[in-house]
């Protein structure tokens, strides 16, 4: 039996040593580093503004107001695209008191008049979109709530005059 089980380990070692070949765990030596490919990713533009974005959205109104007097100031000592792309998401789709839509705007339409990348343009071209959309449907859903209240009041008044008019049957 002992024999059986130092053939059945070995040939158990052997299949890990071939699937370890065919895995490419041993590997050749590396090329120098002039020829080798950088794995560190570079993020662009875009994706930073978009990471921007996404962090806006999940700040609380006191961490926004932390953070927006840090990028108006970035903006102010270096105006470039980025540091504006920036504090235009910010302004635009933070969720705050301080927040300026309008300024937003403003900021995402200069990038439009001062940017010559393609992508950079489609990202203030959509934000833009996005924000009078927002402003849109604000605008919409305040009408909506005008009416809703008007209807309250209308139903009340109804209501009153329908009891009137049963009192007034109970008196006859």
């Amino acid at each position: 039996m002992k024999p059986l089980y130092l053939f059945a380990q070995f040939n158990l070692a052997l299949v890990v040593l071939m699937m370890a070949g065919c895995a490419k765990l041993f590997t050749l030596p590396s090329e120098p580093s002039e020829s080798r490919v950088s794995l560190v990713p570079q993020v662009s533009l875009e994706q930073r503004v978009l990471e921007q974005f996404h962090t806006v959205q999940k700040m609380s109104p006191e961490q926004f107001e932390i953070e927006l007097p840090a990028l108006e100031l970035a903006y102010a000592q270096v105006p470039n695209t980025f540091n504006r792309l920036r504090l235009a998401v910010s302004l635009g789709f933070g969720q705050c008191q301080k927040c300026d839509s309008a300024r937003a705007l403003k900021l995402f339409k200069e990038t439009l008049q001062s940017s010559q990348d393609d992508s950079v343009l489609a990202l203030a071209s959509l934000s833009i979109e996005l924000l009078e959309s927002k402003a849109m449907m604000t605008d919409k859903n305040l009408a909506l709530a005008n009416l809703q209240q008007q209807v309250k009041q209308l139903q009340q008044k109804l209501n009153d005059l329908t009891s009137i008019e049963e009192s007034l049957h109970l008196r006859e």
